[in-house]
């Protein structure tokens, strides 16, 4: 492999339990394609490191570093690498909130994908554009662009993408009320991310998993579900999947009247959030808008501020990652 082709035998999959290792490793490769003035390199490094950063939801860094590659791309005229930029920051966008931004540069790199016929990044592209309509409350995009992302990863004979595709798919359906559906996707995803031993991936479904036994009154099992996914993503160090499994269980915290509990747990959320510059998407935003109001109603204005500073404070606990 010559210099600067790296980018080339990049792998969708990154062995995500090895994460700040592995951003060590890039930042060290970083170092070395700059001392060489390879342009080629520094932008393989820097898309690495900003796939590395995505993943510990590192958003406000990982964007930076893709916006960073993007230009590079462009300046040496590298088609698949500036389709692999535009993807991997829509992607980024999409987890800081800006949906509308977000879609523009998946589009762009969905156009480039198709063009080079790059099947894989295809399907990628499509599934994470899938997220954002759904965030955007258009089901029905969300549907057309997940029935292809599953079937080219299946024909593709692609694990790793065909879970991620099936756990995109199980948000979508479960937000449309088919939750028997949407659980059955989860499980099957969660199968295949434990076959291929994708910690984050099988965090991620074990979260979804957990929602729908919270919202079927299943709270033991809920709980269960979401201390599980709490557990692998402090492993991680994945600051945003963290704050999204302390949202859903603040939620069974409302269904069990804990009302200090959901306020210290929100306030907890709240702070990494900010820390990291992850934006609720509208849904999360009026779920964690009632949890709040049903908090403050049994807490009062006093009691609830001093519950959701406790929280706040305990916050860079959950910094400190475990996987150093």
């Amino acid at each position: 492999m010559g210099r600067g082709q790296a980018q080339e035998g990049l792998s969708l999959r990154l062995d995500c339990c090895h994460l700040a290792a592995a951003r060590r490793l890039f930042e060290a490769s970083l170092v070395l394609w700059r001392e060489l003035g390879d342009t080629r390199g520094i932008a393989t490094s820097l898309t690495n490191l900003g796939w590395t950063a995505h993943h510990q939801g590192d958003y406000t860094t990982a964007s930076a570093l893709h916006q960073e590659g993007l230009a590079l791309r462009q300046e040496v005229e590298d088609p698949r690498g500036m389709a692999l930029s535009l993807a991997f920051l829509g992607w980024t966008v999409s987890r800081q909130g800006d949906y509308a931004r977000a879609a523009t540069l998946l589009e762009e790199a969905l156009a480039l994908f198709r063009d080079m016929g790059m099947t894989q990044l295809v399907a990628f592209a499509a599934s994470v554009l899938a997220e954002v309509a759904h965030a955007q409350e258009d089901g029905r995009r969300a549907m057309v662009l997940l029935e292809e992302s599953v079937r080219l990863f299946q024909d593709l004979g692609d694990t790793w993408g065909h879970a991620f595709a099936l756990s995109v798919l199980g948000t979508v359906v479960h937000a449309q009320g088919d939750a028997r559906w949407a659980a059955a996707l989860s499980e099957e995803s969660l199968a295949l991310r434990t076959a291929i031993g994708d910690t984050w991936g099988r965090a991620t479904a074990l979260h979804q998993l957990g929602t729908i036994a919270a919202e079927q009154g299943e709270y033991g099992r809920a709980i269960a579900l979401y201390e599980e996914g709490l557990s692998l993503r402090r492993k991680l160090g994945d600051r945003h999947g963290i704050a999204v499994c302390l949202e859903g269980l603040a939620g069974v915290a409302v269904a069990q009247d804990h009302a200090e509990r959901v306020a210290q747990l929100c306030g907890t959320a709240a702070a990494l959030r900010t820390l990291i510059g992850a934006l609720m998407s509208p849904s999360e935003r009026a779920r964690a808008d009632r949890h709040v109001s049903a908090a403050r109603a049994a807490l009062g204005d006093a009691g609830f501020a001093a519950a959701w500073a406790a929280g706040q404070t305990t916050a860079q606990e959950y910094v400190v990652t475990s996987n150093g």
